[in-house]
């Protein structure tokens, strides 16, 4: 059932934009989230695939593409798996070229398109070379939703979060360093069951030392 969630087309509410799924399912398992139950382990769509999807829309004047995935920066997982020790998967090696970077790199090259977009991305599966790609590819946005869920460690810990908030930190540093008026974007928890006040107000610290340009926001239930 998920090779066929892979296969189903978005529907269009804007021409000049659309959605592209490339990955589905998760392998993370974070404590509060039911995606690994209901949509089963990492899957990915072949990248010849997703190209000649993205080539079909833009040849009926789509000028914008977001790829869509539970975790798109593991895109490939199996393939990378092959290629790296998880020990070298780490956004500060700069030789580290994932299936996603290779995927990008492709769509990059699509005449027509001008825009490319993707959601959702999990820190500790960062790489440096994806988040170079918003400087070193032409059509990639300046802009990335980034989900930190928390600014305690030991809420993420709880929340079986494998970055800690140094990490997060370190890496949306290293894209404002690039540019300044890089927008990210994230999700977080608050009330999530043991936290602490102070460990709350880790969370406000580090919304104000991040400055994201937009959260979702939810009270833990």
């Amino acid at each position: 059932k998920f090779n066929e969630y892979l296969a189903v087309k978005q529907l269009q509410e804007n021409p000049a934009s659309a959605n592209v799924i490339i990955q589905t399912g998760c392998d993370n398992f974070c404590s509060f989230c039911i995606v690994p139950h209901t949509r089963g382990r990492e899957v990915s769509r072949p990248q010849d695939e997703i190209v000649s999807e993205i080539v079909s829309v833009v040849d009926s004047g789509t000028r914008e593409v977001t790829l869509l995935g539970q975790n798109v920066n593991s895109y490939g997982k199996e393939t990378r798996a092959k290629l790296w020790n998880p020990e070298e998967l780490t956004w500060k090696n700069k030789d580290v070229k994932t299936p996603f970077r290779e995927l990008l790199e492709s769509i990059n090259t699509i005449s027509g398109l001008d825009r490319i977009r993707f959601t959702s991305s999990n820190p500790h599966d960062m790489t440096r070379d994806i988040l170079d790609a918003h400087f070193e590819l032409s059509k990639m946005c300046s802009y990335l939703h980034f989900a930190l869920q928390s600014g305690s460690d030991t809420m993420l810990k709880k929340m079986n979060r494998k970055h800690t908030y140094e990490d997060f930190r370190s890496q949306v540093e290293y894209l404002r360093s690039q540019d300044p008026l890089f927008s990210i974007s994230t999700d977080i928890i608050v009330g999530f069951p043991g936290e602490t006040e102070e460990q709350f107000q880790e969370t406000v610290q580090a919304m104000k030392e991040c400055q994201f340009d937009f959260a979702f926001i939810a009270r833990y239930s």
